[in-house]
């Protein structure tokens, strides 16, 4: 008999529906519950039977570097999740200056293995580059740099910036601290205006008299 979802999951330590909703894609899960559902997979040898997309079956991926854990993390799981939908992944490393970014990404545009395009950029695209012009599918991941005018014709996944910050800045105040600095990131990226927005806010709001750094 072959394997199946059941055994899976029994191994993992979950429900059949955990696993069955986290290879749809359709459930969010630890890291660690992950983790332990693909080792449980490749134990038993059982891979989900998902419907294949041929018109996307090689997707690059566009990050600064792997030096910095969080862009490698990111990779990361980028990579594993590809593997259960069966699609291939290319990672390219742009080194996060905005004309390797570009070269990068007319070279992947040229490519007619690639069929679309995740990007994690450090810089504003807009003045030099026309993403809605692409002929193939671009996606921006954790930050979104393009204007406001262009976010409804490009799709993205961030984070919630503004929110994490002002969640941050209110444990660090809850717990006595007034005096907080803010270390931000580049001035004009999107990420960076939002954590400064949740921040300040909170600041606004509960320190009056205090002006945050």
């Amino acid at each position: 008999m072959g394997a199946s979802l059941r055994e899976v999951a029994r191994k993992a330590g979950v429900s059949t529906s955990t696993v069955s909703r986290y290879v749809k894609g359709e459930l969010n899960v630890t890291v660690d519950t992950s983790r332990k559902i693909q080792d449980a997979m490749s134990e038993v040898g059982w891979s989900p039977r998902l419907k294949k997309d041929p018109s996307l079956n090689s997707i690059a991926l566009l990050v600064p570097s792997l030096t910095n854990p969080f862009f490698a993390s990111l990779a990361d799981e980028i990579v594993v999740a590809a593997k259960f939908e069966n699609k291939q992944i290319s990672v390219h490393l742009t080194g996060g200056g905005l004309a390797s970014e570009i070269s990068t990404l007319k070279a992947v545009l040229k490519n007619d293995s690639i069929h679309g395009i995740l990007y994690v950029g450090n810089n504003m695209l807009d003045e030099v580059i026309d993403v809605t012009s692409f002929n193939k599918p671009f996606v921006m991941v954790d930050e979104i740099v393009l204007s406001s005018e262009s976010l409804n014709k490009v799709p993205y996944v961030v984070s919630g910036n503004l929110n994490g910050a002002y969640q941050a800045t209110s444990h660090l105040i809850v717990n006595g601290h007034e005096n907080i600095a803010l270390v931000g990131g580049p001035v004009g990226l999107s990420s960076a205006e939002q954590r400064e927005l949740g921040s300040v806010s909170y600041t606004h709001l509960t320190l009056p008299t205090s002006d945050p750094v």
